[in-house]
């Protein structure tokens, strides 16, 4: 990735960047470059994928007279997961859940759950709630899909039953307690956010609390 505030920098870097490819034995795919302007239009792109995140920005506008502010830098940063991201998560869940359709409850819970977890501390800084929210739910839907199959012949209660504890006043927690007493419990993207999220402000309320005060 290369970032210059001049397009007129940007444009040759094409062929100073294909000669030294070529100087090593390899060659620049063209489907592998793109131009693109973090805030306007330019050929069709606006934006960039960076490591696994999406970056744009937008013209701040008055809300009153809709018109672009003067006062300050006169656009906003989003940082989000980018789409690629996001489908290659849901997929590789969708997969682990696929290869499994016959393993123990328990298993699948201990497949599911170090991919989860890892996902969401890597995007949990700079995405917010209805990201993590929305993959909560897709991977109900799909975890719903699985259960059914595995028992056709039976109702959504008995199944509901079976695989998930229900709590009145709390959420759905997909979850297996076997013979010994031991319960395995699926992650949730939400939870986990919101249990770094507040790590993070006690955190924060710490250090401002130990923080000498200053004389003057």
């Amino acid at each position: 990735m290369l970032v210059h505030q001049e397009l007129a920098v940007i444009i040759p870097c094409e062929r100073i960047i294909t000669q030294w490819l070529s100087e090593v034995g390899l060659k620049l795919k063209a489907e592998g470059l793109k131009i693109s302007h973090s805030l306007y239009d330019y050929q069709g792109n606006v934006g960039c994928n960076f490591l696994g995140f999406y970056i744009r920005q937008f013209v701040r506008h008055s809300k009153s007279h809709g018109q672009p502010l003067t006062d300050g830098p006169n656009y906003n940063t989003l940082i989000t997961v980018s789409k690629q991201s996001l489908e290659h998560h849901t997929k590789s869940l969708g997969a682990i859940i696929d290869q499994h359709r016959s393993a123990k409850q328990s298993v699948l819970i201990n497949k599911l759950n170090p991919l989860i977890e890892r996902w969401t501390k890597y995007y949990s800084p700079l995405i917010g709630d209805r990201i993590f929210s929305k993959v909560d739910f897709e991977l109900h839907s799909k975890l719903r899909a699985w259960s059914r199959r595995r028992h056709n012949q039976k109702g959504k209660k008995w199944i509901s039953k079976k695989y998930w504890s229900i709590t009145k006043g709390e959420s759905w927690r997909f979850c297996h307690q076997n013979s010994e007493g031991k319960t395995y419990e699926l992650m949730k993207h939400q939870h986990i956010h919101q249990d770094l999220k507040l790590r993070t402000c006690e955190r924060r309320s710490q250090k401002e609390y130990s923080s000498p005060s200053k004389s003057y």
